[in-house]
């Protein structure tokens, strides 16, 4: 009979979407002081792939990724997605967030995201917050699915998260180096 492991852990990003640079830094900061330090910040791009927050949020988005040293059990996603929506409300302005903030974890074969809205695609975790496989890394490099988010077809961020992918496998590897 197979026996149950504990899962390895993974890299926890956050996708920011925003349009003031204040009110960006203030989810960064409140993402920070709840799961740790980042060992990465994305240049902070133009979001022109999708006008649908366009009416909450105005024009002139900006898109941001940000990722955290510390290395998380996989099945803390719907939570994270639950602080991280406490996070995006703190921040709201006549019930408009002005922040969107997308938890997820990379892994050495994956990009999976967290989301409140149900598809045939998503996979149910808890508290009515759904797991999407938005990439998988085959081929030595990040493959989108139909449906992927436009955005994260787009080259510049793919080569985001293949960097943060290999700054993952340097963490594992370190990991199994220096044993406890």
């Amino acid at each position: 009979m197979a026996q149950t492991q504990p899962f390895i852990k993974e890299k926890l990003i956050c996708g920011l979407l925003f349009k003031d640079d204040n009110l960006g830094r203030q989810a960064k900061d409140a993402l920070i002081n709840r799961f740790g330090p980042c060992d990465y910040q994305s240049e902070v791009m133009p979001f022109h792939f999708s006008s649908y927050y366009n009416a909450e949020m105005g024009a002139g988005i900006k898109r941001q990724f940000i990722a955290f040293e510390m290395l998380y059990d996989p099945s803390l996603l719907a939570n994270i997605k639950i602080q991280s929506n406490s996070f995006e409300e703190a921040l709201a302005l006549n019930g408009r967030r002005q922040v969107n903030i997308d938890p997820g974890f990379i892994a050495g074969g994956h990009l999976i995201l967290a989301t409140t809205k149900a598809s045939g695609h998503r996979i149910a975790l808890n508290a009515g917050i759904y797991g999407e496989l938005t990439l998988f890394y085959s081929r030595k490099a990040f493959q989108p699915l139909p449906w992927t988010y436009p955005d994260f077809k787009s080259d510049e961020i793919k080569e985001c998260m293949t960097q943060i992918r290999s700054m993952y496998r340097r963490q594992l590897k370190r990991q199994i180096q220096e044993p406890g």
